[in-house]
């Protein structure tokens, strides 16, 4: 399998003496992992790893791993979340799933791909009036149904992803077309992309209200037509 049909998992957690490290019990044939220690951290990753699930080690975060799972649940509603706790342990939030001792690669292996089978709303997106099947690639939004592209999907996809959130045009450039030789050569394919991509969600495209363009930096998605 190449590693680019792998399982993109985040593994949260901090540094501590006397704690079992997990990171390498991940089935390598299965899950390719990145790991982070903290909110900001994810935040920073999650547009160039684009995490299907993530695993929340609370043996090593303390106090901290209720709020950082809120924060994932707020900021990535599609990203999954399973807790890793102690033999007793267990957690207030509203995970995915949780993960008991012993931590071995099969059991990692069942739970992840239990709680990934156990998402299928993770195959259609929706923020306010627009819904994108991950599937089909189609999108129903106030201009109609249509059926993206593969670039223009994923565009969509990371646009979702970060509603409200203003995303740059180089963030943008490197988590959809992955350039080898730097993101310079791609802003003009990138606004060829977003033009498309407003003809496709837009009711009207020259006046846009989705997908709006931040002077001198990038664009910010606004799924909600009062905003």
């Amino acid at each position: 399998m190449s590693r680019t049909n792998l399982i993109p998992v985040f593994f949260i957690r901090q540094l501590k003496r006397g704690y079992v490290d997990i990171d390498a019990r991940f089935d390598p044939m299965q899950f390719r992992v990145h790991a982070v220690t903290s909110f900001p951290q994810a935040m920073l990753d999650y547009p160039k790893f684009q995490p299907r699930l993530a695993f929340l080690d609370y043996r090593t975060l303390a106090e901290e791993a209720e709020e950082i799972c809120r924060l994932l649940r707020r900021q990535y509603p599609i990203l999954p979340v399973i807790a890793i706790v102690g033999r007793r342990g267990n957690t207030d939030c509203q995970c995915a799933g949780l993960l008991r001792p012993p931590y071995t690669p099969r059991r990692l292996t069942s739970v992840g791909l239990s709680v990934l089978e156990a998402q299928p709303e993770r195959q259609v997106l929706q923020a306010g009036p627009i819904q994108f099947n991950l599937e089909t690639l189609q999108v129903s939004s106030p201009a109609g149904v249509r059926r993206l592209s593969p670039k223009l999907a994923s565009l969509l996809q990371h646009f979702m992803q970060f509603s409200g959130r203003v995303c740059s045009r180089q963030e943008l450039i490197e988590a959809i077309w992955k350039p080898l030789d730097g993101p310079e050569t791609l802003h003009r394919t990138l606004e060829v992309h977003v033009y498309w991509l407003r003809q496709a969600i837009e009711p009207d495209p020259r006046r846009p209200q989705f997908l709006r363009t931040v002077g001198g930096y990038g664009y910010r998605f606004t799924p909600s037509e009062d905003e």
